[in-house]
């Protein structure tokens, strides 16, 4: 049984601490690349460079093949249409005969007003 009389050790008293050494930061550190390295990332450089010439020769090649087959293509669809021409010249148009419909809606209007008496009295008759 504890009893609240007993006195409290002090334990921090007794733990000491003692600090530990942190290593250095890489970057304080100089590291020296192998020669093979060095070379290999300067090949690779080199090898970036000519591919990248490459690629633009490629694409003007590219760019006057597509030019070549536009004109080309142009070219042949002109001899078509000179071939389709037609050799006779062209009638004229069979005249225009209207259309029975082309006046439904069209109101014939008057400046007077219609005679509202005589249209209700041709309703009544009608029903």
């Amino acid at each position: 049984m504890l009893s609240s009389d007993a006195p409290v050790e002090n334990v921090t008293a007794k733990v000491s601490w003692t600090p530990v050494p942190v290593p250095k930061p890489m970057y304080l550190t100089r590291s020296n690349a192998p020669a093979a390295a060095l070379a290999a990332a300067r090949h690779a450089g080199e090898i970036d460079t000519e591919l990248r010439q490459a690629a633009e020769v490629a694409e003007q090649a590219l760019r006057a093949n597509a030019a070549a087959m536009a004109s080309a293509t142009r070219e042949a669809e002109l001899a078509r249409e000179a071939k389709l021409a037609p050799a006779k010249p062209v009638e004229a148009p069979a005249p225009v005969v209207p259309n029975r419909f082309a006046g439904m809606g069209i109101i014939d209007v008057d400046d007077r007003a219609p005679d509202l008496n005589a249209a209700l009295a041709r309703r009544r008759r009608a029903s």
